[in-house]
């Protein structure tokens, strides 16, 4: 990992912990004296990471520090004394600079997996049980050392991008979403047709260059455009989104579903092709998501198609439902709201 800071070269050598300096305003030039390493704690230095207000964070494996420029001699740089912090850093290449704040997957001396954002010297937690629960789990089964960490900006939105290729899923946090109160955690990634699975998303490598994002698809070595306006993935393959709503209940009593509507804009097909009478899919679970039923499909408007009401009726009697719904046509999909008739069925006596 290398970075420059203060017209010296950086260049962090995970195999011996230590940081490399380059000469001064001179980049061919590394003197093998010229180097420093960690002494505050024993944990070993995982990564390296230069800010935009000149600080080094240099994460361990438990705990890490920040160091700034101290000007002093032979080494320019040294320990912040108030920048130690007790997060470790899981993947070597998850840090990344969001907005005003360093983000990385984190470790601590317990042993427990976090994200967490740094504005200032203090990791502050970001990432929710369910996505911890999610990462303890690929940690178990094939490891996290391998995840990348990228960010960009798109439609007023900031994005740190979480990717774990090993464990075929990426998780993404948007901080402006986060900064509103919003929920800040989706999943995405890249959805294989042919064996009807998602694997990580596939668009990892990114950078905002001539005026586009562009990203590098570690597969194919295939550089691709990122657009909100592309309706394809990398190799044009289909994407297919999928959302489910919150679970329907009522005490845990019976509820009969006679209809259901989906407000989403309609009409905006296309004039030919795939997309031209876009369908949207919906599964059904009447037991809280432990178990889906079969797929239900409604038509959501051609080109021109204002009027039309996208609506489910007579989908059953269960205790406690949930809905998912998902679509592929390339399409400027947007939902706004569900409503849903449902009723309690009426409880009757029992014979003795």
């Amino acid at each position: 990992m290398g970075a420059v800071l203060y017209n010296y070269g950086l260049i962090f050598d995970k195999t011996t912990g230590d940081v490399r300096l380059s000469g001064l305003l001179n980049l061919a030039t590394w003197d093998s004296t010229q180097f420093f390493g960690r002494s505050i704690n024993t944990d070993p230095w995982q990564g390296l990471h230069v800010t935009p207000f000149g600080t080094i964070v240099l994460p361990g494996t438990r705990t890490g520090e920040h160091w700034y420029y101290a000007q002093t001699s032979p080494i320019p740089f040294g320990p912040d004394t108030s920048g130690g912090f007790a997060r470790g850093l899981a993947a070597t290449f998850s840090i990344q600079q969001l907005g005003d704040s360093t983000v990385w997957l984190s470790r601590g001396p317990e042993g427990d997996y976090t994200v967490v954002r740094v504005a200032g010297y203090s990791p502050q937690r970001i990432s929710t049980h369910a996505v911890e629960f999610d990462i303890s789990q690929i940690a178990d089964d094939v490891g996290i050392e391998d995840a990348i960490g990228q960010v960009y900006g798109e439609h007023g939105h900031l994005f740190y991008v979480l990717t774990f290729p090993a464990g075929k899923r990426t998780w993404v946090y948007d901080a402006t979403a986060a900064a509103q109160g919003l929920n800040a955690w989706t999943k995405r990634g890249t959805w294989i047709q042919a064996d009807a699975r998602f694997t990580y998303w596939r668009n990892v490598f990114h950078t905002f260059a001539f005026g586009q994002h562009l990203t590098g698809d570690p597969e194919t070595n295939v550089i691709s455009r990122l657009n909100h306006d592309l309706h394809t993935d990398v190799e044009d393959r289909p994407i297919r989104w999928f959302r489910r709503a919150p679970s329907i209940l009522d005490e845990h009593q019976n509820l009969v579903v006679d209809r259901l509507e989906l407000r989403m804009d309609v009409g905006v097909g296309l004039q030919t092709g795939q997309g031209s009478d876009p369908t949207i899919m919906l599964r059904i679970s009447k037991d809280g998501g432990r178990t889906w039923g079969n797929l239900h499909t409604a038509q959501v408007g051609k080109p021109g198609e204002y009027w039309r009401r996208v609506i489910f009726r007579q989908l059953g009697m269960g205790r406690q439902w949930n809905f998912e719904f998902s679509g592929s046509d390339p399409i400027p999909w947007a939902l706004s709201g569900l409503y849903v008739d449902a009723r309690r069925v009426q409880r009757t006596g029992r014979a003795a």
